[in-house]
């Protein structure tokens, strides 16, 4: 089934005049969101360790977004698996040597792990084009039936799936969620259910990558850009737009209600619990259906290779409106109880019902 590890370059060498012209679309979102982010409430900002990493990491980026280098933005996202871009989120320059340095023996078996996880979870059959991963970004991973795929896709295809399952009755799902990492959740979701209103508030830095993903997965869908306009996220926008981008700081402008389910996964922990419990009376603001998250349950604190804050699930406190559904340790290996690294919690939730809560 697994046929070996993929290493290959997949970038094209011909400048894509369209790709061109995305690129400088993204150049003036990411200076946009930093241009308004000056003076924002501190509750929007990155957390401490987190944006250490962050400036460690993106100089490209920051280099190219201040000098208005359109085809610098181009060929990093062109390449953001194996580059500054995907440190800490989908690779980056040490997990692609480390990657190459692995012989197939040992990344065999541990990606077999997560394809028994993903095949236990499923209702039917495993479909290899469902977790294949698409060439944006030239990824890295092992090829499976002529196909790529790596522990990424596979975990955001079931989250796709699986959420989009609970809003398959609604005729215009809205689905917010805060640190799409580069957006294979949210392909995977729009996928599943075309009909769904896609909403990803996050940092600059990777709400660039997850713009790209997105967009060049799904040319034909309406994407709304932040550009710094002053525009309330009332629900006659979410109805204009399939796929909406903006930064963390325009949650609040969301309106009230609108929003039939909220995720986060992987990112609560590397807040302080003030940021966390802020986002977390936002959500209960604007959902009206679903809370689901993935988060930090325990963490092993004598290892000193983490450079973000571990704050577990005790540090916050999921509001009263939403009444639990299930708790259930991670199905994946690096994230589950037998990760020697951390132990993470999947959980979902319902807004109870109350007036203007439909159900």
């Amino acid at each position: 089934m697994l046929e070996g590890k993929f290493t290959r370059d997949m970038r094209s060498h011909i400048v894509d005049a369209k790709d061109t012209e995305l690129a400088g679309r993204l150049l003036a979102m990411v200076r946009a969101c930093q241009n308004d982010g000056v003076g924002q409430d501190p509750l929007y900002a990155v957390g401490k360790h987190w944006g250490s990493f962050m400036r460690a990491t993106r100089g490209d980026l920051y280099r190219a977004v201040e000098s208005g280098d359109v085809g610098a933005v181009r060929d990093l996202l062109a390449n953001f698996w194996r580059n500054g871009l995907g440190w800490g989120v989908i690779g980056g320059e040490e997990a692609f040597a480390g990657f190459c340095a692995m012989s197939d023996d040992v990344y065999r078996p541990y990606l077999h792990r997560y394809l028994r996880s993903l095949s236990q979870s499923l209702d039917g059959e495993l479909d290899v084009d469902a977790i294949a991963l698409p060439p944006t970004g030239n990824p890295f991973g092992m090829v499976m039936e002529g196909r790529l795929v790596q522990e990424n896709s596979i975990m955001n295809y079931y989250r796709g799936a699986y959420l989009a399952s609970l809003l398959s009755s609604l005729e215009a799902p809205v689905v917010a969620e805060i640190g799409g990492g580069v957006g294979y959740f949210a392909r995977a979701l729009l996928r599943e259910n075309a009909r769904i209103t896609y909403i990803d508030f996050d940092l600059p830095e990777t709400l660039v990558v997850a713009a790209y993903v997105l967009a060049k997965e799904f040319p034909e869908r309406r994407v709304l850009l932040y550009d710094g306009q002053p525009r309330a996220l009332t629900q006659d926008v979410l109805d204009a737009y399939d796929i909406i981008m903006m930064p963390t700081y325009m949650l609040p402008q969301l309106q009230e209600g609108t929003v039939d389910l909220f995720v986060n996964t992987i990112s609560f922990g590397e807040m302080s619990p003030a940021i966390v419990q802020n986002y977390l009376t936002q959500i209960d603001r604007v959902t009206r259906r679903f809370l689901y998250h993935e988060n930090l349950c325990e963490v092993h604190f004598e290892l000193e290779e983490f450079d973000f804050e571990n704050f577990s699930t005790d540090f916050f406190s999921v509001p009263e409106s939403f009444k639990r559904l299930f708790t259930a340790p991670s199905r994946w290996p690096f994230f589950g109880p037998d990760s020697p690294h951390h132990a993470f919690t999947e959980n979902l939730y319902i807004k109870n019902a109350g007036p203007g809560v439909p159900r």
